[in-house]
């Protein structure tokens, strides 16, 4: 397990964590929305499923198991300033599979995120830095730029689509 004291002292990990809520202000002010942020009370749990757990079980399927098999192979541990081929091709596999819920826009605004996430996992070779990133992310996301209809109709689809 890795400390949260290490992370925390890691000057790269700590300009990730803020370049979270620097796009999230840039995002905010280019898009001009009204601001409540009290709505997660009213969809507590969808709430906490796409900030919370959906962001867990995706870093653990990813990052942890096929981020982690693919740079068992000799040729995807390689890397490019850092970035390991595993974790690039982890990126676009999550990445594109956000098409099936969300447009081609969000789906490639994903892939950096995803990049960074796999960066820490492979910086760390452990998945719980990108887990803490990923669940960080979606939760100022998705609080700010989400409201009650709009997670309420995701709730809908998300119920409807496991009958």
């Amino acid at each position: 397990m890795v400390p949260l004291r290490k992370l925390a002292h890691d000057p790269l990990f700590v300009i990730a964590l803020v370049t979270g809520p620097g796009f999230w202000l840039i995002w905010f002010l280019y898009q001009n929305i009204p601001l409540n942020l009290g709505w997660p009370r009213d969809a507590l749990l969808t709430f906490l499923l796409l900030s919370v757990i959906y962001p867990v079980l995706e870093e653990i399927v990813f990052r942890g198991a096929l981020q982690g098999w693919l740079r068992g192979w000799r040729e995807m541990a390689n890397s490019w300033r850092g970035l390991t081929f595993a974790n690039g091709l982890t990126s676009l596999v999550f990445s594109t599979l956000h098409m099936f819920q969300n447009s081609l826009s969000v789906s490639i605004l994903v892939f950096i995120p995803s990049l960074i996430f796999g960066f820490f996992r492979d910086r760390y070779d452990r998945v719980l830095p990108s887990i803490f990133l990923h669940v960080f992310y979606n939760f100022g996301f998705v609080w700010i730029f989400f409201d009650t209809a709009s997670v309420l109709t995701e709730g809908v689809r998300l119920v409807t689509s496991l009958r």
